[in-house]
């Protein structure tokens, strides 16, 4: 068995996972930032009336 070949195996194999992981996370963030707008629209949509008039005196 060839230690080098073996060394630049498990090296190739351990990025790869590490990509892996860090594309997942990715993910993870992007999806928790979408369902966190899709609460604020929800919200906004139960009441409708909610910023459609603006009182300013001067």
């Amino acid at each position: 068995m060839d230690i080098a070949l073996s060394s630049m195996t498990m090296s190739q194999s351990n990025l790869g996972q590490q990509v892996e992981i860090a594309l997942t996370k990715k993910v993870m963030d992007v999806s928790e930032d979408n369902s966190i707008a899709l609460i604020k629209m929800m919200e906004m949509s139960a009441n409708p009336n909610l910023g459609a008039t603006l009182d300013i005196r001067v």
